[in-house]
């Protein structure tokens, strides 16, 4: 059958979510008919169509009666599916560059701005342009990737300048933090450094490296255990994930701090554990302008073992007068606000 073009904005479900659909459907019947258009195409359903093959189960359909087919779509499936903003921005940009029609039918539909999207799907438009770019520029498994709820569209923007080859290598690598320890032996996912580099614009210094780590994160300059970071000065953009046992842990951020004080250090993204009793987390929030607690735990990877999730969440502490711009390149992550 065919499928109305803002039908096909919406990602289909694939894999174990298609199967479970096919067995309620199987169990249950189909509950909820399949909305066609005048012409025919589906406007709402076609994973239920889908489903409906798979489990054997014959379709039932209904046509659409209103005026608005495409506020209609996107008003069913916001209520239907829980998508995050950078999967709301990606159906966005798919309905911003959707053709006048179908070709076959010669039915008009309305053309949709990039404004126009993002006020229908209730995100910003800095994000709908990012997964324009996402849509113009990446590989198909970087948009994939996005509209699975796996990578924030702001990451995948970053991404999507880069070389296919490199875009290949930057979705099948994680990068790298310290985990517990100065040992460069934990990785976290890409978009907690991809995200950073986007809010401070580059990363100039990660104090607690290693040069395998830095291959990721691509600092122009690091130290690792061996150089004691702590001995050594600190300046420009910082990334910093600091050894997570006392008294290293305390020393990296008190150092962290005076050098923002001091004006040495212009801008840093830090990842701790919400430990916001301690000392050191009071010492950094005192000098953070914006902050993002993530859903849930982050959980470090590394090739050679079983991940590894702390037991606790984390925190995500911005240092700079750009705090905006952290909002908008960590806002997919979890809760995430200005500093007063």
């Amino acid at each position: 059958m065919q499928v109305h073009p803002a039908a096909q904005a919406f990602p289909l479900l694939d894999g174990e979510e298609l199967e479970a659909l096919a067995a309620d459907i199987a169990a249950n019947g189909l509950q909820e008919l399949i909305v066609l258009d005048t012409d025919g195409a589906i406007l709402d359903g076609r994973n239920r169509f889908r489903a409906c093959e798979l489990a054997e189960v014959a379709p039932r359909f209904r046509v659409y009666e209103g005026n608005d087919p495409v506020g209609f779509v996107v008003s069913a499936n916001l209520r239907r599916r829980h998508l995050s903003e950078s999967q709301r921005a990606m159906i966005g940009a798919r309905l911003a560059t959707m053709e006048r029609g179908r070709p076959e039918t010669n039915t008009s539909i309305d053309v949709f701005t990039q404004p126009k999207a993002a006020q229908l799907l209730n995100v910003s438009l800095p994000s709908v342009q990012r997964a324009r770019q996402v849509l113009e520029h990446g590989i198909p498994e970087l948009g994939q990737a996005v509209e699975r709820g796996e990578l924030a569209v702001s990451t995948a923007a970053l991404i999507a300048r880069q070389e296919p080859e490199q875009q290949q290598e930057a979705l099948a690598r994680p990068a790298h933090v310290s985990y517990n320890s100065g040992v460069c032996e934990w990785y976290t996912p890409l978009e907690y450094i991809a995200a950073a580099r986007l809010a401070m614009g580059g990363i100039d210094l990660d104090p607690a490296s290693c040069q395998r780590a830095n291959t990721v994160v691509s600092a122009a300059r690091f130290y690792s255990e061996a150089d004691d970071g702590l001995a050594q000065e600190w300046a420009g953009r910082v990334w910093m994930n600091p050894p997570y046992a006392q008294p290293k842990i305390e020393q990296f951020c008190v150092k962290l701090a005076d050098s923002f004080t001091e004006g040495v250090v212009s801008e840093a993204c830090v990842l701790v554990n919400n430990a916001t009793e301690t000392v050191w987390f009071q010492t950094l929030a005192a000098v953070a302008s914006a902050v993002c607690f993530p859903r849930g735990r982050v959980r470090f990877w590394n090739p050679d073992r079983e991940s590894a999730t702390p037991l606790q969440g984390q925190a995500v502490l911005y240092l700079g007068n750009r705090p905006s711009e952290f909002l908008e390149a960590f806002r997919d992550f979890g809760f995430a606000a200005q500093v007063v």
